[in-house]
């Protein structure tokens, strides 16, 4: 069954934390693939904090390069095999170096819903 992470209410995060399954993952437990997208976008709003904004007119277009990283893990539950992804707004290199340090992630899951989340607190 593969499964990809909703926004959550943060009231609904709590109690998922406190009502939901709670699976604990190491560092081997999981993989962590990059995704890289692409957007045309008006410079003027993509450099609006910046210097570089007096250098396009209001109609210029840049391509933006975006990079994600999607963690990845297979947890078998009641002997069903349960993917479970979740998108970082990180490069892969970081994210992994944040995640190794940090020994151990928890995903909380309703089987119920079918809704969970991945506990990355430590990343804010």
């Amino acid at each position: 069954m593969k499964r990809s992470q909703k926004k959550l209410t943060s009231e609904y995060k709590a109690q998922l934390r406190d009502e939901g399954t709670k699976i604990t993952l190491s560092f081997d437990d999981y993989t962590v693939k990059e995704k890289r997208r692409y957007a045309t976008v008006q410079a003027k709003d993509y450099y609006s904090d910046s210097l570089k904004s007096a250098m396009y007119n209001s109609h210029d277009e840049i391509e933006v390069e975006y990079i994600d990283s999607i963690i990845e893990a297979n947890v078998e539950i009641d002997g069903l095999i349960h993917t479970f992804e979740c998108s970082v707004p990180l490069d892969k290199d970081n994210l992994l170096i944040k995640l190794y340090m940090q020994k151990e992630i928890n995903i909380y899951y309703d089987p119920d819903m079918g809704s969970y989340f991945f506990d990355l607190h430590f990343l804010d």
